[in-house]
């Protein structure tokens, strides 16, 4: 065989179509030094998430002790095996209706919970559900009210996220309370850090209807049904801070966009939302109502794809 004169190795020759090609037949050597060590496949331990599933969801309550009802267990841990069977990584629960302020654990998820003292109604509450897998990921988190939370994620090492779960006072409470809500929203997202993806989840009771052209990148082009009081809160609270209602955003048919239905009417409203910075719209791949969810409640889980990567 012939020698290659700059690395001394052997070479083969053979023709193809009329033409002689050389065949490398030598050790995998590189051109100015020794073979270098094998990589092993398994040296990184790192698990990396490139999509997120995100979800908002009224479960009307967390709690078993006042309810009268025939389900067959908890109901944190109905809402954890159905969380785990939509693959759903992190949830925005509203009306949780658990007192006080902690973290427990149901199934493969953590609930971090926000809620009224222990001698107040059980009434309202909010709570973050995410996956026991992405528990390490949380750097704090935070109660601010029986109607508001915060936790914050590291994504990456230079990238993070902040998650807001909210629970809006319904039509029939006073505007003062729609008020103090929002004001408070207001303060917890101005103490957002820029840098962050914002993630404002929860059941706002607001219907922002499909006007895109008074509200441009606030409201999508697949809105549903009509706007209300609260809605045109929550569209000039979107407005000032630069938000998206991802919900709005994407061509679904009707009964994967409502997700609450009226009792007498039969009506279905939108009024469970996902928002986003609209400078990271791009993030959101889909987000649609999953209607098989079910925990004894009267809301439909409304999901979002979010194109994000997490290190763990």
């Amino acid at each position: 065989p012939a020698i290659d004169s700059r690395n001394k190795t052997p070479q083969h020759s053979r023709r193809v179509n009329g033409q002689r090609h050389r065949i490398y037949d030598g050790p995998r050597v590189k051109p100015n030094g020794p073979p270098g060590p094998k990589k092993s496949r398994h040296t990184r331990t790192t698990n990396i998430f490139s999509q997120i599933r995100l979800a908002s969801w009224n479960v009307r309550t967390l709690s078993d002790a006042n309810t009268n009802r025939q389900a067959p267990e908890r109901r944190s841990a109905l809402v954890a095996k159905e969380l785990q069977r939509l693959n759903i990584d992190i949830a925005g629960l509203s009306e949780c209706r658990v007192p006080c302020t902690g973290e427990f654990i149901d199934g493969d998820y953590s609930f971090l919970h926000s809620g009224r003292q222990e001698d107040q109604p059980k009434l309202e509450g909010v709570a973050i559900a995410i996956k026991s897998s992405l528990r390490s990921c949380v750097i704090s988190w935070k109660g601010l009210s029986s109607r508001i939370m915060t936790a914050r994620l590291a994504l990456t090492k230079k990238c993070h996220a902040t998650i807001i779960s909210v629970y809006a006072p319904t039509f029939k409470r006073p505007i003062e309370e729609k008020n103090q809500f929002y004001d408070l929203l207001a303060e917890t997202l101005d103490q957002v850090p820029c840098g962050d993806r914002l993630l404002l989840v929860g059941d706002f009771n607001a219907r922002v209807g499909s006007d895109t052209n008074t509200w441009p990148n606030v409201v999508g082009n697949h809105g549903f049904g009509a706007q209300n009081e609260q809605g045109l809160m929550l569209l000039q609270l979107c407005a000032r801070f630069g938000l998206s209602i991802t919900n709005t955003l994407f061509q679904h048919k009707d009964i994967h966009k409502g997700t609450w239905q009226h009792p007498r009417s039969k009506q279905w409203h939108m009024i469970d939302h996902i928002i986003v910075n609209q400078h990271h719209v791009s993030d959101v791949l889909d987000s649609r109502v999953r209607r098989s969810a079910d925990c004894w409640t009267d809301h439909k889980l409304m999901c979002a794809r979010l194109n994000l990567k997490i290190h763990t």
